[in-house]
């Protein structure tokens, strides 16, 4: 009861809170179009301003407009007197640049002729010294050749040429022979010496040949590059006289009182081109002036009606400010007011959450009490129920407990019986794997684990290399699987061996190979499962498995 009158309370504040919170609402959204329409307000008072001050200044433009245009009047013909004046300043920087020196001396052809005279002659003589030379070295060897043939004679001998003996001749002509030698010696030692003087006169004469050959060359060259600089001249200032008779017509002044009669330096034409520049820069910049202007001028109609229209909206934007501010004033919404609603309802609420907190909190009391009956209950039937279970499994625990019994006076039976067989049978087998390196190998009774004996003393297998840790569990399980099937009454008829090749060396390998021989005599067939290439190599037959695409595989038997 209490919890519902709190309830009701909190339900009437509530109530009163959100009708002043309507109030809030309305309130605020006035404010909020008070504020609107001040803005635009404020917004068409400051663009009536602003047209108000463009339009002043549209006013006060178009009176310096004619002024601007009398400026930029003649901008055509001033462009043609600077281009003008550029190209004549450009022509006379071209003459003033081109400076000819003054004109070579004439070039002296006679003493070139006469020198090329001269050595033509030379050559001349030493062609004709050189074959006199060749003609008396010619003549030297006949007379040699004849005084060598007349000196292989005697007087009683015949002559070689008409028959008859020579007698007193004989000596006549040998003087004749060696007379006619002498004579050609001497013409050609004086021969020589003409030579070598006509030899010394020909290179004297084609040496000064040569050096007045060169400069002659370099005076036709000089000749050349003075009349090429004086016709380059020449052009320059013709171009120039063209270009000052264009500045001439085009009624151009240089700005002096008289104007010259003929074309000035370039510094004055390049000054007179600079001023005609300035000028043209300002009758631009005031052209450019000009069509500014002009474009602001049409739109002086757009911008009187931009003005009409801002003063309208100023207009209507204050009216409605006027009316929002009687809105607020009927509506007579006080903060205080909503502040103290708010405060009533977060009262009232809270007053209310406590007494359903209370309220709830007896009906959880009241559930829980109940709740805990019916565990009481409960426990109370399961605690009969399990003392009656009780009675059965106190039997069946007897009945269990002999069962254990009786399975391990069993179990010590087998493993009494069973123990010693499989050490014997595993120790036989690690021996021949070892070749008998150690002394015997034996099973733990109670878990089944190797042990080696090594110099009288068991140890466990943690004590030896992986090698031969693999070769004693080989043997046991070998033995295990003899001793199952001579239990069952048969024999082993297929060993498998999955990678027992792996931890061990050469000679373990070796080994186990031998080792897998003998076993050949207990096994019908013996699968050894390896990846050892040079095992493959070493075993009878092999059976070579080849992965494929597709997850499959093929398998081949090797020759």
């Amino acid at each position: 009861q209490a919890a519902e009158a709190a309830a009701e309370r909190a339900s009437a504040a509530l109530s009163t809170f959100e009708k002043l919170d309507l109030r809030r609402q309305e309130h605020e959204a006035l404010v909020a179009e008070g504020r609107a329409a001040r803005q635009q307000l404020d917004e068409a008072e400051q663009g009536a301003a602003r047209f108000e001050t463009e339009l002043s200044e549209l006013a006060r433009l178009e009176a310096t407009l004619e002024a601007l245009e009398r400026q930029a009047s003649g901008l055509a013909d001033h462009e043609r007197e600077l281009d003008l004046l550029r190209a004549a300043a450009g022509a006379a920087s071209s003459v003033e640049a081109l400076a000819v020196p003054p004109r070579p001396p004439d070039i002296d052809e006679t003493a070139l002729e006469e020198a090329m005279e001269a050595a033509r002659t030379r050559r001349e003589e030493l062609a004709a010294t050189t074959a006199l030379l060749g003609a008396a070295e010619a003549e030297l060897g006949r007379a040699r050749q004849a005084a060598e043939r007349s000196a292989s004679l005697d007087g009683e001998a015949e002559c070689p040429i008409c028959g008859q003996a020579l007698g007193a001749a004989f000596a006549t002509v040998q003087a004749h022979r060696a007379a006619e030698v002498t004579d050609a010696e001497g013409r050609l030692k004086t021969l020589q010496g003409e030579l070598r003087q006509v030899t010394s006169a020909a290179r004297a004469a084609d040496s000064g040949l040569a050096e007045l050959t060169a400069r002659v060359g370099a005076e036709r060259r000089r000749l050349a590059e003075w009349e090429q600089a004086q016709g380059r001249r020449l052009d320059a200032e013709r171009a120039l006289a063209a270009r000052w008779a264009e500045v001439c017509d085009a009624g151009v002044r240089l700005g002096g009182p008289t104007q010259p009669s003929g074309p000035p330096p370039a510094a004055a034409l390049a000054a007179a081109a600079e001023s005609v520049q300035r000028e043209l820069t300002a009758q631009r910049a005031a052209g450019q002036a000009v069509l500014r202007i002009r474009g602001r001028l049409e739109t002086r109609a757009q911008l009187e009606r931009a003005w009409a229209d801002s003063r309208e909206r100023a207009g209507d934007a204050g009216g409605r400010v006027e009316a929002l501010r009687e809105k607020v004033r009927a509506l007579g919404f006080t903060p205080a007011d909503l502040e103290a609603a708010i405060q009533r309802r977060n009262a009232t609420a809270a007053a209310s959450r406590a007494a359903g907190a209370t309220a709830h909190e007896a009906a959880l009391t009241v559930a829980r009490e109940e709740e805990r009956a019916r565990g009481a209950k409960r426990r109370w039937e399961e605690g009969r129920a399990q003392h009656a279970k009780l009675a059965e499994l106190e039997s069946e625990a007897r009945h269990r407990s002999r069962v254990a019994d009786l399975l391990a006076e069993f179990r010590n039976t087998v493993v009494a019986s069973v123990g010693p067989r499989l050490a014997t049978q595993a120790a036989e087998l690690f021996g021949e794997l070892t070749d008998h390196e150690y002394e015997r190998i034996e099973v733990d009774p109670d878990t089944y684990q190797l042990q080696i004996c090594d110099g009288g003393l068991l140890y466990g297998l943690d004590r030896f290399s992986g090698s031969e840790i693999d070769l004693a569990n080989l043997a046991l399980r070998v033995a295990i699987s003899e001793h199952i099937h001579f239990q069952s009454g048969g024999s082993v008829g297929l060993l498998v061996l999955d990678e027992v090749f792996g931890p061990l060396d050469e000679d373990r390998k070796t080994r186990m190979l031998l080792a897998l021989e003998r076993l050949r005599g207990r096994f019908r067939q013996i699968l050894v499962v390896t990846h050892d290439a040079e095992i493959k190599e070493q075993l009878p037959n092999a059976i070579e498995v080849v992965k494929r695409p597709g997850r499959r595989a093929t398998a081949q038997v090797l020759d």
